[in-house]
């Protein structure tokens, strides 16, 4: 094998240099770089996520409560929930409450129920399994007090005691597709009024906590983002006037006392309409009448272009092919290359650009080397 050169190696540096630039060069013309979510992919809920509140032993309120979603309940039954007063459809398979706008599933309802809301259950306890299961971004963030705090996506573990306080408010900064996941061994507990706030687009359907313990919301305080409760002592207790925008989904019991539970939709950007062009009123000269007599009426390019063709086919005896009518505007056909006229005249000059840069950056390797 012939042996590389010390100039030899300087080629290849130099090529690969110049290699970079021109990847730089063409990258900063096209804009082409492609922006992705930060922080880890979010955690599957699968049927879990029809549910607004899940739980596997009890769902109880006092005070007046408003869920916007369904509930759920299994292994328990219906009677471990209380507070709602549920009136049970004539099908049996589910029930409603004026506390909720959605329905409420149990283990005791007629089939396809137990299933339904049994799978449900299995894939929340895998969901919490899969979030406590991510590598850490951040270990012990503010020490385990995040008031103040302006997060940005990520996985953010806690160990030692575990505990998670939220004295003051906290900040998570991302877009609509950034992911959050709070790995919390012991207890989470956000203080009276305080809030979880969100910027730049974040959105709570991408933010997780998995608790192992307690999460308490304590009075009027605003809570953003999917409780996930772990198999221990893990109870979700919202207190009076708490409100959470995502989903309550715990291994034990959940309680809530006069509390909102909702997650907003994500809603897409409604496009702009492009407005369509007024048609400019020309002049049309008529001769008619006799000698000397001049009708004048403004009307449109497409009818002065109508007007001649039919003059034009009366005369000749044939009528204009459609889309060939003498003075139309007739847009130009080109091949289906997925670009309008104007991208592939950009087109062009982009690739004009890199074929110029490629060519200066072969005479200017050249002149290196000899």
């Amino acid at each position: 094998m012939k042996q590389l050169t010390t100039k030899n190696m300087q080629k290849i540096n130099n090529g690969s240099k110049l290699g970079i630039l021109a990847l730089a060069l063409i990258f900063g013309f096209s804009g082409a770089i492609p922006a992705f979510a930060a922080g880890p992919l979010p955690v599957d809920l699968l049927t879990a996520g029809n549910f607004l509140i899940l739980s596997k032993t009890a769902i109880t309120t006092t005070g007046v409560t408003s869920v916007l979603g369904d509930l759920g309940i299994s292994p328990a039954g219906a009677g471990s929930m209380t507070g709602f007063a549920p009136v049970l459809d004539g099908s049996g398979t589910f029930s409603t409450s004026a506390q909720s706008t959605g329905k409420i599933y149990a283990s005791d309802y007629t089939a396809p129920t137990p299933t339904y809301v049994g799978t449900a259950v299995s894939a929340m306890e895998a969901a919490y399994t899969d979030a406590n299961s991510r590598a850490t971004s951040v270990l012990n963030a503010g020490a385990g007090d995040l008031a103040g705090l302006n997060l940005v996506a990520g996985v953010y573990t806690f160990n030692g005691a575990g505990n998670v306080l939220i004295t003051g408010d906290v900040t998570l900064s991302g877009s609509a597709s950034d992911v959050w996941i709070f790995q919390i061994p012991g207890n989470l507990d956000i203080s009276a009024s305080k809030k979880i706030v969100l910027s730049g687009g974040a959105v709570p359907s991408n933010i997780f906590w998995a608790v192992a313990g307690t999460t308490t919301l304590e009075p009027s305080s605003t809570f953003e983002g999917i409780i996930l409760g772990g198999p221990g002592a893990s109870t979700i207790a919202m207190q009076s006037g708490a409100v959470l925008h995502g989903r309550a989904l715990g291994q034990t019991d959940v309680t809530l006392i006069g509390n909102s539970v909702s997650i907003p939709a994500v809603v897409p950007p409604t496009p702009t309409p492009t407005p369509t062009p007024t048609p400019t009123p020309v002049a049309n000269t008529n001769t008619g009448g006799g000698t000397g007599s001049t009708h004048q009426s403004p009307t449109t390019v497409a009818e002065a272009n109508a007007n001649i063709a039919n003059n034009l086919a009366l005369s000749t005896g044939s009528i204009p092919t459609q889309g060939k009518v003498l003075g139309a505007q007739v847009s130009p056909s080109f091949p289906n290359t997925g670009f309008a006229p104007s991208e592939q005249n950009n087109t062009a000059i982009f690739l004009g650009l890199i074929a110029l840069v490629s060519l200066s950056l072969v005479i200017v390797s050249r002149k290196r080397t000899v």
